[in-house]
């Protein structure tokens, strides 16, 4: 343009480069918030399916929770445990002769009772 200051067209020349690049920065941020948004709908989609899961592993831990409370109803409660058996001392002042007896008797009362054949 004939008559027009070179400082004006450099000021215009840095304007329009400046515009460009900053048109190719918006650009460039437009592209990243679109990628951005893609992956926090994917995310969006497995957290909704991961909690689906959970929802259903907590079912099933209430179900099987019910199946042993049931079952728990099915069987009969433990026997209480048999006492130690009872031992007789025997002092050491006894015989052998005492201690042969004891055996002895014993020994008639387990055939007695039929333990013993």
């Amino acid at each position: 343009i004939p008559g027009i200051d070179t400082g004006i067209l450099k000021t215009f020349q840095n304007e329009v480069t400046a515009a460009v690049t900053a048109t190719t920065i918006a650009e460039a941020a437009e592209t990243d918030a679109v990628s951005t948004e893609s992956a926090a709908a994917i995310l969006e989609t497995d957290a909704t399916a991961a909690e689906m899961v959970a929802v259903a592993i907590a079912t099933e831990a209430t179900n099987l929770d019910n199946m042993a409370t049931a079952f728990a109803t099915l069987v009969s409660p433990p026997s209480p445990p048999y006492p130690p058996p009872h031992i007789v001392p025997i002092s050491a002042s006894s015989s052998s002769s005492s201690l042969i007896a004891v055996i002895a008797g014993l020994t008639g009362a387990l055939v007695g009772l039929g333990f013993l054949g």
